[in-house]
């Protein structure tokens, strides 16, 4: 068997679902399969046709479409995919079906009928049912996992605290820099760190980030390698993920501080499920995960249990992901 995972991508841009993407792709190559991943710079038809005529001959392939993603532009065509390219081995992951509008979810219905979709967690899932009530049984979770690998010669942990992820708008980064600042107000001795990538160097919350660099010691470690921040990851103790609209399964960077052991202080919502809650620390705003912060460095706070963190990072595993979509292709 062949896998082929089809994503879109703009050159030099950072996308979470094209390092999925090819994470599974390895995975899927370290269990032996033969995998690749195709990334076209948009879903035309002429793409898909270009993609069918390429894998013409090679009759025991599978086609896994990885959506949304960095350039996939808004062609209606990707509703033919599955008549195009073969509909029993025709099979798409939605990462983010509850932000779509409802023309663009319109779009997936010919996958109900002739494929199979996948979804990425149980908040997602109850939401395409809604939308899709015809669907219940043809559709089923399997989760992203951690793109920031563990480094074996990581060093020693410090009393730090970090941002992981995209320095954009939405993440909630300004409230870590002012929590940064309420503990400065309060004496607290810490280091902090930003530790991922600026999307536009040019925006406000990008300069906010670069003068906290002078203002409160800011260690900004940005644009490395995954080995390089994992290594980066395990010098801190405390994440501060204040997500606007609060931690979600899909949110990478949260599972790559949970690897790393790091106590994680974020925003609950109804995205957030039941063992995201257990292990993390919600904050109500910035004096409160000053608070929590606080109470983690100087010991006062207790650190999460790891039995439900230990079960579910163990599901996120790439292997038993790769597994289960072998599993998928095989039914």
């Amino acid at each position: 068997m062949k896998i082929v995972l089809l994503v879109t991508n703009e050159p030099g841009k950072m996308c979470g679902v094209c390092d999925y993407t090819q994470q599974l792709a390895d995975s899927f190559s370290a269990l032996g399969m033969s995998a690749v991943v195709e990334i076209c710079p948009a879903w035309s038809l002429k793409e898909i046709l270009a993609v069918r005529k390429k894998y013409a001959n090679e009759k025991d392939t599978v086609f896994h479409l990885q959506y949304p993603s960095m350039g996939m532009g808004n062609s209606v065509w990707l509703a033919a995919m599955p008549l195009i390219l073969g509909p029993s081995r025709t099979f798409v992951t939605l990462h983010e079906f509850s932000i779509f509008h409802w023309l663009r979810k319109a779009i997936f219905l010919p996958f109900l009928i002739f494929s199979r979709v996948i979804l990425t967690n149980d908040y997602e899932l109850a939401f395409f049912r809604r939308w899709m009530p015809v669907a219940k049984s043809h559709n089923l979770i399997i989760p992203i996992g951690n793109n920031i690998s563990v480094a074996e010669d990581a060093p020693a942990r410090e009393n730090k605290i970090v941002y992981f992820g995209q320095v954009t708008e939405g993440k909630g980064i300004e409230d870590y820099l002012e929590t940064l600042r309420i503990l400065a107000a309060q004496g607290v001795s810490y280091k902090a760190m930003v530790v991922g990538i600026i999307l536009d160097e040019k925006s406000r919350i990008a300069r906010d980030v670069r003068a906290a660099q002078e203002e409160l010691g800011l260690e900004l470690h940005l644009g490395l390698p995954s080995r390089e921040v994992s290594k980066v990851l395990h010098t801190a103790s405390v994440a501060i993920l204040p997500f606007d609209d609060g931690l979600s399964e899909k949110r990478g960077s949260a599972l790559a501080c949970f690897k790393h052991g790091l106590a994680v202080i974020t925003r609950h919502s109804e995205k957030t499920p039941q063992w995201m809650r257990e292990c993390s620390y919600h904050m109500n705003s910035p004096v409160h995960a000053a608070e929590i912060t606080a109470g983690l460095l100087n010991g006062s706070v207790a650190t999460m249990s790891g039995q439900t963190l230990d079960r579910e990072m163990a599901m996120r595993e790439w292997p038993a992901i790769a597994k289960r979509h072998l599993d998928l292709y095989s039914a």
